[in-house]
């Protein structure tokens, strides 16, 4: 029996959560595995929002990505899915119509929270908020798909090249992170 521990701040596991189901979804993975790991996550920010330094409610950070108007259907959406796959008490036999989209926008609302409470974000919420606002425009709100736009790539990736797309950007995530945690001690 292995004996080793870790010590993990809820902060913490909401990121490796949310790391994690991004890597999934980029490698295409279970959907329903990712939508999990990402709800897991979802919750823990949610109720560390709460005891935060008042940052409003969870559902905040809907209104401020996604364009006026979605933000209800948004929630009611995640909301039905997430349940789902939790309980099992009510309606055992019921099956869901699962829309491949509810990861992507739990993890949308998700990295958001993470980059309000921790200010800060991994590589692989860069990754993915570049991504999902390069692939969804019409989603999100109007000045927020304007910069996206002024951001230049090196060609335009089709919808089912994220692996690729991932692959390609990781790297320079990962240095920018790291840059940045940098400057930050450098300026404690």
């Amino acid at each position: 029996m292995d004996t080793r521990r870790i010590k993990i701040s809820k902060l913490e596991a909401a990121r490796r959560q949310l790391d994690t189901a991004i890597r999934l979804y980029f490698t295409d993975g279970d959907p329903i595995s990712m939508h999990t790991l990402a709800a897991a996550s979802f919750e823990i920010l949610k109720d560390l929002d709460k005891h935060g330094p008042n940052t409003g409610t969870f559902y905040d950070s809907i209104e401020n990505v996604v364009r006026p108007g979605l933000e209800k259907q948004a929630i009611i959406a995640m909301r039905e899915a997430q349940n789902f796959l939790k309980h099992a008490e009510q309606e055992p036999d019921k099956v869901l119509d699962f829309w491949l989209g509810y990861p992507e926008m739990l993890l949308g609302v998700a990295c958001d929270k993470y980059r309000e409470l921790a200010a800060e974000e991994s590589a692989e919420m860069i990754v993915f908020a570049l991504w999902f606002g390069i692939q969804n425009p019409n989603v999100l709100r109007t000045e927020i798909a304007e910069r996206l736009r002024q951001i230049p790539l090196a060609r335009t990736y089709a919808p089912s090249e994220r692996r690729q797309f991932f692959a390609d950007f990781i790297e320079a995530a990962s240095l920018s992170v790291v840059n940045l945690r940098a400057s930050r001690n450098a300026g404690s």
